[in-house]
């Protein structure tokens, strides 16, 4: 087996045994519904993304997801819904997640808001070991291939002011495991927990959104990125993330008529690993509809620190 054929074998196998989502914590700042259900109905109307994201370039059986959501706050302004759709490829591995997202919201003051958010859902694994060229069949893992549905359930807390946002979450309390008959773990869910602050100020013309971004996994070192995002005019945004010791990187950003947003975006390793492959690329556009309207003049809703596109 070639290097290359090594290191995915090793992350392939680190990836069974934890059952993580192909995400990066990149990806994670860009769908903020994802780790955290309270998230949704802080801004006014409704909300639909589309998210396309790939790791390892021009490696083949590379990850790729792709991710749905969708967002609603109903008009009493106090409750809001939505769904979101992972679907995650990795080699062999297949991962469909769906999950329904709840919040509550209140305000505690006429500047300072706050949402509590549940969310629920099953992710879908399977695995075709036939898409991969293995030397020794005979390994345990290889025997058969997996399909299992593993329920999730998430809780989340966010609150925010007019320049400012604080959020705690954790996407899955439900831990898991899917075993061989001699009890042989072959992937098992861990806890994830997350928090979030970020901070808007004013330039001149230009708007700075700034993002700290924290993951905690259980038997993992604490993860964290940090965000910059530089908005003219609502015309055009322009992004940069640093994730120490694993990757820096950024995104371009149009805000088009009809409260439309298209960004690419492309991350690069921080560390010495395998050149070309280490590359990420990111791709989404969004829609949204405030007050039942998709008004150019609504766009005044992108300069609010909590409102992630």
């Amino acid at each position: 087996m070639n290097t290359l054929r090594f290191l995915f074998f090793i992350s392939y196998s680190s990836f069974l045994l934890n059952a993580q989502s192909n995400l990066k914590l990149t990806d994670y700042y860009n769908n903020p519904s994802s780790y955290n259900p309270a998230y949704i109905g802080v801004t006014e109307g409704m909300f639909l993304k589309g998210y396309y994201t790939s790791q390892w370039t021009d490696f083949e059986g590379s990850p790729s997801t792709q991710v749905v959501d969708l967002q609603n706050n109903f008009d009493n302004k106090n409750m809001a819904v939505g769904i979101s759709i992972l679907n995650d490829t990795f080699g062999a591995l297949k991962n469909l997640k769906t999950d329904v997202n709840f919040s509550l919201n209140f305000k505690s003051s006429q500047d300072i808001s706050f949402s509590l958010g549940l969310k629920a859902g099953i992710n879908s694994f399977s695995t075709d070991y036939q898409n991969l060229n293995i030397l020794d069949r005979s390994e345990f893992v290889f025997n058969e291939n997996i399909s299992k549905i593993i329920p999730l359930v998430g809780v989340g807390f966010y609150t925010h002011g007019d320049n400012w946002f604080l959020g705690i979450s954790s996407p899955n309390i439900i831990e898991n495991k899917v075993s061989t008959e001699s009890d042989e773990v072959l992937f098992k869910s861990t806890n994830q927990y997350f928090s979030s602050f970020g901070y808007n100020f004013y330039l001149d013309d230009f708007l700075f959104k700034n993002q700290f971004l924290t993951q905690i996994i259980e038997g993992f070192p604490i993860s964290y990125i940090f965000s910059t995002k530089i908005i003219f005019k609502n015309y055009v945004s322009l992004s940069i993330n640093y994730h120490p010791q694993y990757l820096a990187g950024g995104e371009i950003g149009i805000y088009l008529p009809g409260n439309l947003k298209i960004a690419y975006g492309m991350d690069m390793s921080n560390t010495n690993g395998i050149s070309k492959y280490d590359n990420n690329y990111r791709f989404s556009i969004s829609f949204q509809v405030f007050r039942g309207k998709a008004n150019w003049s609504d766009r005044q809703e992108f300069d609010k620190p909590y409102i992630i596109r």
